[in-house]
């Protein structure tokens, strides 16, 4: 008799993002950019409760524009501990106290940040529940916590772009921070060495590119939206490509650092001369959204007490 044909591998659950919006439309635009995951609207007092035999789901409270109290997060959380909750969060509202109430990452209303949020949290949650690839997923959450640690721990702006910069460095092996000015970009940090064997920090310190220019980093500046993309298509200028040099694997990413509305940094990485791939792009995205919005607390916090 002939071989039973082997089993087709089961494809894996779809994620349940549930949302709590005043915005009727929020979770239909994350529903179009999200096609992979079950994305539904719901009332408060449903939030967090599974289907009948679905795992807990994902959870976006919407925090934005008082439509909704900060001990919505904390009833959640009380209510169904195993729900992942993931916060919408205006400028300048604090971020230690919607942590401490139980979101597991607080993030701007960007659909695109919101997505990459969401992703990174399902895709972390579906290793850790169905134990493939669990050490990559227990590491990731291991830098969700520290960077939620950091802005539990009140850090001042200055040190807020060295730790992003030391969470990417676990990830790649070179990258430049570039703060967002009027008349342009300018480097104000860096790791990794040139081809030449350089450290970029000394080299990079100051590089100043204009904003006229077509280039991915002026495209992740203009849409929020961070992107990998090849070096020899990322259009950059020729002051930049002579310092850094084309990585080895010919692979490089733009991460933008979003504080409320606006995109106040940005930062280059790739793998230098290690034919590596760049991973955890969501994780990294996450990373420079948590930064942005902790960089632009601190300074709305210094303006109101200059005024006073």
């Amino acid at each position: 008799p002939a071989a039973p044909a082997p089993a087709a591998p089961a494809e894996p659950e779809r994620v349940r993002v549930q949302v709590v919006s005043a915005d009727k439309k929020l979770a239909e635009k994350l529903a179009l950019v999200m096609p992979e995951t079950l994305v539904a609207a719901v009332h408060l007092r449903d939030a967090g409760t599974p289907p009948p035999g679905e795992g807990p789901p994902l959870v976006l409270l919407d925090l934005r524009h008082g439509g909704m109290a900060l001990d919505a997060v904390s009833s959640v959380r009380r209510a169904r501990p195993r729900a992942i909750i993931l916060a919408v969060v205006d400028a300048g509202v604090s971020l230690s106290k919607v942590y401490q109430a139980g979101a597991v990452a607080a993030v701007p209303g960007d659909a695109a940040v919101v997505a990459g949020a969401l992703r990174s949290l399902a895709q972390n949650r579906r290793d850790l529940l169905t134990g493939g690839a669990a050490e990559r997923g227990n590491a990731t959450f291991s830098k969700l916590r520290r960077i939620v640690g950091d802005l539990r721990g009140g850090l001042i702006s200055t040190t807020i772009s060295l730790s992003l910069m030391n969470i990417i460095s676990e990830s790649v092996e070179r990258a430049v921070f570039f703060l967002v000015r009027r008349d342009g970009l300018v480097a104000l940090g860096a790791f990794g060495n040139t081809p030449a064997g350089e450290p970029m920090a000394q080299l990079a310190r100051g590089l100043a590119l204009s904003l006229s220019d077509k280039n991915v980093l002026t495209d992740s500046l203009s849409d929020g939206q961070a992107r990998a993309v090849a070096f020899d298509e990322g259009r950059f200028p020729e002051s930049f490509r002579a310092l850094v040099g084309r990585p080895r694997s010919g692979q490089c990413a733009v991460f933008p650092v979003i504080g409320g509305l606006r995109v106040i940094a940005l930062v280059y990485a790739d793998n230098g001369l290690s034919n590596r791939a760049i991973d955890e792009l969501d994780v990294l995205g996450l990373a420079a959204a948590q930064a942005g919005l902790a960089f632009e607390n601190e300074l709305l916090r210094r303006q109101a007490g200059m005024s006073q």
